[in-house]
């Protein structure tokens, strides 16, 4: 289920997305260069976007959660928040805001997984081709958590 608001959703991914950085990292605390802003960016303004596409009318609730997700893939592998990792943090954490806020699974080998985050972080896949991926792969079961198997 989608929080109650906007920035509520925002917090949520904000967190997973830092977390899973320190999961996969080890790392207690981040350098000078800290992510957190250049995560809220990439959240926040994946939220605000899809909340746009919104009807004036529709209830937060109506939130295009695939949207949110593809706009997450191309915005945090793209914007380089982290100094390693991009990738498989913006796979991740757009994982599991599909799960979490919209109970979608992902189904998809390694291999297309990687290829495919690896085209989004080169710019060769933009946001719309994003959410055509993700509607291409929705499954009732959830695909692999870590494409390649590095910090790709």
């Amino acid at each position: 289920m989608i929080p109650g608001d906007p920035e509520a959703l925002t917090h949520d991914i904000t967190e997973y997305a830092l977390a899973a950085y320190r999961s996969l990292t080890g790392a207690d605390e981040f350098s000078s260069r800290t992510p957190r802003g250049c995560v809220e960016s990439a959240a926040s303004s994946a939220v605000a976007s899809a909340l746009y596409e919104l009807e004036a009318d529709a209830p937060f609730g109506d939130l295009n959660i695939l949207l949110v997700a593809a706009k997450l893939l191309h915005g945090l592998s793209r914007g380089h928040c982290f100094p390693d990792g991009n990738k498989r943090i913006s796979w991740l954490t757009a994982r599991d805001a599909l799960l979490r806020f919209g109970e979608i699974g992902i189904a998809a080998t390694n291999d297309d997984a990687q290829a495919f985050m690896l085209g989004v972080a080169a710019g060769r896949i933009g946001i719309q081709e994003c959410l055509d991926w993700l509607l291409e792969h929705i499954s009732d079961e959830d695909g692999p958590l870590d494409p390649g198997g590095t910090l790709i």
